[in-house]
């Protein structure tokens, strides 16, 4: 049974020098001796080499020339190492915008540019959206309890999210069942008092109405029935009656799951259908919170965590409350 709350370069060494041909000497034949006769003095001309001197000059040409192509390899790979960009995070998430140098208002042409998110520039964008519209409600009241269902005084909190600009506050049926008196306290710490509009113990879901002299921020109102296993969501609410908009981030783990859950005071209990379930953080308070998207869209109510394991909740999908909304939002 699950609770539920009230709540480099080359260097390689060069190639050896190839071994020069061995020539043997030969000695010019005897001649019979004269006078030496002087020789003319020699003429301005180029320098012979021998054939050993050729090659070695060749080889030394070769290993110069070997020597500045690894240099200027290594400096051209600098180089390219130096220029290239490489982008140090991955942006998967892309947001449509306004081009401000653009008019928007034009039929044709780009009319938007591409804006790029990290995981956690999402989730801070979505939260940022929700966040105005989380509400923490209060409860007092009377309960049955005990074995001999004693009547005793209560108090209780959890959480809900404006879902008209209205006024309606969605929350869940258990969360304010059996309350005498009802209070919404909005983002901005003002405390309003609630009347309840509907409820529908099926889905476990209540609807409350409040009166503020502003329009209040309705929260966007997804399509749950396109909700994906492995999608990121991000559950928000007041957890323990204490930490007014925590938030808490996981991945969607299940679809249409079926719970039976109670109450440990009155020793109640039903059966929910068709659940979303998360491993996002869910504790006792969170329950009638929004559980939304990146995109800041409600996918869901919390509802629900397991008893006996972490990381196991429960959210109603927002399509079983969008009927409810319209039909209180006509009257």
């Amino acid at each position: 049974m699950s609770n539920y709350f009230a709540d480099q370069p080359n260097t390689s060494p060069a190639p050896p020098e190839a071994e020069l041909p061995v020539y043997s000497y030969a000695p010019p034949p005897p001649e019979m001796w004269s006078a030496p006769v002087p020789s003319p003095a020699p003429k301005s001309s180029p320098r012979a080499y021998s054939l050993r001197q050729l090659l070695s000059m060749v080889l030394v040409t070769a290993l110069a020339a070997a020597a500045f192509s690894s240099l200027g390899a290594y400096a051209v790979f600098s180089n390219l190492n130096q220029d290239v960009a490489v982008p140090a995070v991955i942006k998967p998430f892309t947001t449509p915008a306004p081009t401000p140098s653009e008019d928007t208002s034009s039929s044709s042409g780009n009319l938007a540019q591409v804006v790029s998110l990290t995981q956690s520039q999402a989730i801070v964008r979505a939260v940022g959206l929700v966040k105005p519209s989380v509400v923490t409600i209060t409860t007092t009241g009377t309960a049955n309890v005990g074995r001999f269902n004693n009547s005793v005084p209560f108090s209780g909190s959890g959480s809900g999210f404006i879902a008209s600009s209205g006024g309606l506050i969605l929350t869940n049926n258990h969360v304010i069942s059996g309350a005498t008196t009802i209070s919404v306290v909005l983002d901005s710490g003002k405390t309003l008092s609630a009347t309840v509009v509907s409820t529908d113990s099926t889905h476990d879901l209540a609807l409350l109405k409040i009166t503020a002299s502003t329009t209040l921020p309705a929260l966007l109102l997804g399509d749950s029935s396109g909700v994906q296993l492995g999608q990121e969501v991000v559950a928000m609410g007041n957890p323990l009656g204490t930490f007014a908009d925590s938030v808490s981030q996981g991945i969607v783990s299940g679809l249409n799951r079926s719970i039976t859950v109670g109450d440990a005071s009155s020793n109640a209990s039903e059966d929910l259908t068709g659940l979303i379930q998360t491993d996002a953080a869910i504790n006792p308070g969170n329950s009638g919170g929004p559980m939304f998207d990146l995109n800041g869209q409600v996918v869901g109510v919390i509802v629900a965590s397991s008893s006996n394991a972490a990381g196991i909740g429960f959210a109603v999908p927002i399509n079983a409350a969008k009927a409810m909304i319209a039909a209180a939002a006509g009257k």
